[in-house]
């Protein structure tokens, strides 16, 4: 069910598509500049309302007569484990592809126009988003903290909204000049084999290094352990770099054409992430 769904951190444009799993460096760039960062996610939905009379009567609001409290989110654009409560944008998809029951708050330009109860799926409006609770236990006869008409905002910490592209990468291979790859990584796997590689490497200079090594091809290139990749990276001036996936995943395209040979048949895998560069070319 979560195949082809992100495995960390994915930000395009300001706009967060998927969570740090706190584990890996992010690659990030930044108002134009990139650089690796470690990232736990926290998440949280602020809303505001205005006090009805009897919240009034309570002293429980702001000054202005408002309402505003924080609500935990566990994460975003993944399928819910368990009793979480998630947020789903049409990055998503079109809907929240819930296969079990959940009450579901729908956000539309900021305001929460709806909450309902859905056996399965909510679809997701494009002009907004979902807050689905999956613990409907808990909620059963009770009110949600959210209502309708509550004006909503969703925060991410840290903040990375703004002119950010952000992707999670596998383990360290290179830190300040020092290589620091271990024998094995909890999503690549073995690293003192010899395998296709790819990886990403950013110089003192702030210049991004993307390399693909091909691999598992007796008479042609049998690859790089970890450590010679760690290596190699340093000679080309490297001062940070972490692993992305290889195997049979390790492919590089210029200008449209495959310029490596994959592993696999020399042919492409299909694949659900990759790193884009693109040029900004004048006409003629």
């Amino acid at each position: 069910r979560d195949f082809g769904l992100p495995s960390g951190m994915v930000v395009i444009d300001g706009d967060l598509i998927s969570l740090s799993t706190g584990q890996y460096p992010v690659f990030v760039i930044e108002d134009g500049k990139a650089g690796f960062r470690e990232i736990n996610s926290r998440l949280t939905v602020e809303y505001t309302r205005k006090a009805s009379q009897e919240e009034l009567a309570t002293d429980a609001y702001e000054a202005g007569g408002n309402i505003s409290d924080i609500l935990e989110v566990d994460n975003i654009n993944f399928p819910a484990k368990g009793n979480q409560t998630v947020v789903y944008t049409r990055a998503y998809g079109k809907s929240n592809r819930a296969e079990a029951r959940n009450i579901t708050v729908r956000v539309e330009d900021g305001v929460v126009v709806k909450i309902a109860d859905y056996n399965r799926e909510a679809e997701i409006p494009k002009n907004g988003m979902l807050i689905s609770f999956f613990d409907t236990k808990k909620y059963a006869g009770i009110e949600l903290p959210i209502r309708v008409g509550d004006s909503v905002r969703f925060v991410h910490e840290p903040d990375m909204t703004g002119d950010v592209m952000a992707y999670e990468c596998g383990s360290w291979l290179v830190r300040d000049g020092v290589a620091v790859v271990k024998d094995k990584d909890a999503w690549v796997g073995v690293l003192t084999n010899r395998d296709p590689r790819t990886a990403v490497g950013i110089k003192d200079d702030g210049t991004v290094l993307l390399i693909t090594v091909d691999g598992r091809q007796p008479g042609y290139s049998a690859g790089f352990t970890g450590k010679e990749l760690a290596e190699y990276l340093i000679k080309c001036g490297v001062r940070d770099a972490a692993m992305l996936d290889g195997g049979a995943s390790t492919e590089m395209l210029l200008e449209g054409r495959l310029v490596s040979r994959p592993s696999h048949k020399g042919e492409e895998r299909p694949l659900a992430g990759g790193i884009l560069i693109l040029l900004d070319r004048e006409d003629g």
